[in-house]
């Protein structure tokens, strides 16, 4: 009975705090506490691991904690509580990983970290979510010539190795049936395009699809999309991703207790440092000529409907929100 009392008191917690952030943060600064979460809603190809490096290096929170008295990884559920757990039982190096995790699980994990941080008579903290939202076409190809430049590694154990030492997306590119791979390597993107799982990501990854399953088709799927977005603490749209990064640092001011002169750096400046974001998609004469392709770009929008109505959304919100 405690702990079904325990869970229900986080979930109202969290509902509240989800309609308290969409309206206090973005736009005057307030305090967070050491005892907050950050949820990275994390799509692919939206420069997610320069975001990650400013969520961690900028506003000082942990990717490689985790989760107080669960002994389980935080995930894309970032803290400024940067102890390593005791009970934690796998290698520390081993939580360093944010996955695309939907909305719907950094929640959950939240709700979970909350109900046990509860029965154990400790603070509770609040869960502010935050995404980075980019035109669904540019993603789209963003993504087919990353995975791309993996081609040249396929082949033999050797080559892959080869391809993990150069951060080349080998696991992206044989994760995929064997008729898509060639398709990508051979640079046939017209058939690709229906047959690729990376349609409505960024949508169905808010709503709360399963991962690779997000089609986001249904009409009321996309509206709860849209309306979800409007919960986030910070959503910025990738061409204003600079702006953005600058506004979370001046509106969501880190726990006094945290505070280093790293926090001093100007965003530019702490981001050009990052060692991790090692993984631009490799030049290719082709894509500036598929840019261009008025046709392919439709082709590509009518596959991604709903993201391309979050995409708008995403842009309206931020700019509605500048001083």
């Amino acid at each position: 009975m405690q702990q079904q009392r325990a869970l229900c008191a986080v979930t109202c917690y969290v509902l509240v705090l989800c309609t308290l952030s969409s309206n206090g943060a973005w736009v005057k600064p307030f305090q967070l506490q050491r005892t907050d979460r950050i949820g990275f809603v994390r799509p692919r190809k939206v420069a997610s691991t320069t975001m990650m490096s400013f969520l961690t290096r900028d506003l000082g929170l942990c990717q490689s904690h985790c989760a107080p008295n669960t002994g389980v990884c935080s995930d894309c559920v970032l803290s400024f509580d940067c102890e390593p757990c005791e009970d934690l039982h796998v290698k520390y190096k081993d939580c360093v990983f944010c996955p695309h995790h939907a909305l719907s699980k950094a929640r959950a994990l939240f709700s979970a970290q909350q109900a046990k941080m509860l029965h154990y008579g400790e603070p509770l903290g609040h869960f502010y979510a935050v995404t980075v939202i980019r035109d669904p076409v540019d993603k789209f190809l963003s993504y087919f010539f990353y995975v791309k430049g993996a081609c040249p590694y396929r082949g033999s154990d050797e080559n892959r190795a080869l391809a993990m030492r150069n951060q080349a997306p080998i696991n992206w590119l044989e994760a995929l049936p064997s008729n898509q791979q060639e398709m990508i390597c051979t640079g046939e993107i017209e058939p690709f395009i229906p047959l690729s799982h990376m349609h409505n990501e960024q949508s169905g990854l808010i709503y709360g699809a399963p991962y690779r399953l997000h089609s986001m088709e249904a009409e009321s799927q996309c509206k709860a999309a849209l309306a979800r977005l409007h919960d986030f603490a910070a959503v910025i749209p990738y061409n204003y991703l600079g702006d953005g990064m600058k506004r979370m640092k001046n509106t969501f001011l880190i726990p006094p207790e945290v505070y280093t002169k790293q926090h001093d750096l100007d965003v530019a400046e702490g981001v050009a440092k990052d060692t991790f974001h090692s993984r631009p998609t490799s030049p290719d004469p082709l894509r500036e000529q598929l840019s261009s392709n008025k046709t392919l770009r439709a082709l590509i929008q009518s596959h991604n409907k709903c993201d391309m109505q979050l995409y708008a959304l995403a842009q309206q919100l931020f700019l509605a929100k500048q001083d």
